[in-house]
């Protein structure tokens, strides 16, 4: 059980809902969240919502918000947020829900009829004009990012406070250390392009009809840098699809391989790795920490 995700009762959630929506609200049902937000979807005059519920902070949020505002189209479709505020100590997000299913809810088959879109839309989204932007790396709420390129934006997980975690937590140092390495000797090949990065465009993220995707969402790891980052990231976590290939396909196909399209992917790879390894550590997830550093020893052996 992680130590870092919300909990908030549902029994909460729908006294709240009855106090906000005096014209009727239906039963709150869970929908499962990530590592640490917590979903409910609920109807209200006629009207099919989601309430997100954070009990760090609003910021992943406003982010949302930002990125509808700023991004969407009819080509990326991304859920309006109508208000963000607080329940008790914790800060909520309420947003349109998106028609369909998320990935992680399709069949196999049902997946394999919408690669196109998910493959298009990735695309488009990353095709953003960004070129006025400011920073690289991590978007604050604003729309600015947090490090002055992207090579520094990469190499910041540096900045983390690892010693804690090595005193602390079952992270192990000369794990962390062999892959600060590779991250070091990979990053060379990682250009300073800005582009538009979701950064966790996955299963749970994005949201098809069977055919078309028909929402992007949570863009609460944003970024502008190398549009490669969300490849290694879909690529990274289990599926019985090998995303690398299919992108490698998909940009072949457009007469637009990136260069040095293997070495950016698994730099990033080794990135997610050590990101993950160090947040499952701090949560006390054991078990994911685990399957974290088998795949990405995995990687590095292909």
């Amino acid at each position: 059980m992680s130590t870092f995700k919300t909990t908030i009762g549902i029994e909460e959630v729908n006294g709240f809902l009855r106090q906000k929506f005096a014209g009727g609200a239906t039963e709150a049902v869970f929908i499962k969240g990530g590592e640490v937000s917590q979903a409910f979807a609920f109807d209200s005059g006629g009207k099919n919502y989601i309430l997100r519920v954070n009990r760090h902070n609003q910021r992943g949020f406003e982010k949302d918000r930002y990125a509808h505002e700023h991004f969407a189209s009819v080509t990326v479709p991304i859920p309006k947020i109508h208000e963000i505020g607080k329940i008790g100590d914790n800060f909520y997000a309420l947003s349109e829900r998106a028609p369909g299913e998320t990935l992680l809810n399709l069949v196999k088959g049902d997946v394999e009829s919408c690669l196109q879109s998910f493959l298009s839309v990735l695309d488009e989204l990353h095709s953003r004009d960004v070129s006025l932007a400011r920073g690289y790396g991590l978007l604050d709420e604003r729309g600015i990012g947090e490090s002055s390129s992207w090579n520094e934006a990469v190499l910041s997980i540096e900045k983390q406070d690892w010693g804690k975690r090595f005193e602390e937590t079952f992270m192990e140092k000369s794990l962390y250390e062999s892959l600060l390495g590779k991250l070091k000797e990979l990053v060379v090949y990682c250009p300073e392009h800005r582009s538009l990065v979701h950064g966790d465009y996955s299963f749970d993220n994005v949201l098809s009809d069977g055919s078309n995707v028909t929402g992007v969402i949570d863009w609460a790891q944003s970024m502008y840098g190398d549009f490669l980052y969300d490849i290694a990231w879909v690529s990274f976590w289990p599926s019985s699809m090998d995303y690398v290939d299919r992108f490698k396909d998909f940009y072949t196909r457009k007469g637009s391989l990136p260069p040095h399209f293997h070495e950016r992917v698994l730099c990033y790879q080794v990135w997610i790795a050590l990101n993950s390894l160090g947040f499952y550590a701090y949560s006390n997830q054991r078990d994911k920490y685990e399957w974290a550093k088998s795949r990405i020893f995995s990687l590095l052996r292909r």
